[in-house]
């Protein structure tokens, strides 16, 4: 995982980064409750990363997926992983 996810992700951990909510998309599904960080890797092109999470209770948040942006993947990753 590069510096640039780790350090995302220890942010949304300690609510330290707090990431815009997603909600019913055309493309990827429901993601309602769900929330998305976006950050840059140095030297990746293109720089368009994202870190998708749940808010679980007051304390803890869900990872669920962390990747590239590209055609909305890293949503439908994320729809799928909450899927029933």
């Amino acid at each position: 995982m590069p510096a640039e996810a780790s350090e995302r992700r220890q942010g949304v951990a300690y609510s330290r980064v707090i990431g815009k909510l997603l909600g019913n998309r055309n493309v990827s599904g429901d993601l309602t409750g769900l929330a998305w960080v976006k950050f840059d890797v140095a030297g990746q092109r293109p720089q368009r990363f994202r870190l998708v999470y749940r808010q679980v209770d007051e304390r803890t948040r869900d990872v669920l997926a962390i990747g590239l942006r590209e055609e909305h993947a890293i949503y439908r990753l994320a729809a799928r992983r909450i899927a029933p």
